[in-house]
């Protein structure tokens, strides 16, 4: 729990399917999914990932470890996208319906730039 008593599984956004591949979503959020540094952050590399193979007592294969690094850098490229204003989320489920109250907010502020 963090300081303001919300568990960290309070809320869980809708994320693509992965099939098969769904057990790297969890290790690399496990892992990481990026490092931070007194400089910002950075992708996972892999001392990082050996680090974490050992702590875990996971294996990774060459190509899983392939596939976090890079979903760690896209995870960081997507940290850096979603500050700017008005970025769109980088996925949406199928189903996806905005609330209303969202829609009324989004055409209020499109009203005062007018």
């Amino acid at each position: 729990m963090d300081e303001e008593g919300r568990d960290e599984n309070d809320y869980q956004p809708d994320m693509p399917p992965l099939d098969d591949a769904e057990y790297l979503r969890g290790y690399l959020f496990d892992a990481g999914p990026i490092v931070n540094t007194g400089m910002g952050g950075v992708s996972l590399r892999s001392e990082h990932l050996i680090a974490w193979q050992k702590e875990t007592g996971v294996r990774l294969s060459a190509w899983e470890a392939r596939v976090l690094r890079r979903l760690s850098q896209e995870y960081l490229a997507e940290t850096h996208r979603a500050a700017k204003r008005g970025c769109k989320p980088p996925w949406l489920a199928p189903d996806f319906k905005p609330e209303k109250t969202a829609l009324q907010v989004s055409a209020l502020a499109k009203q005062r730039t007018k």
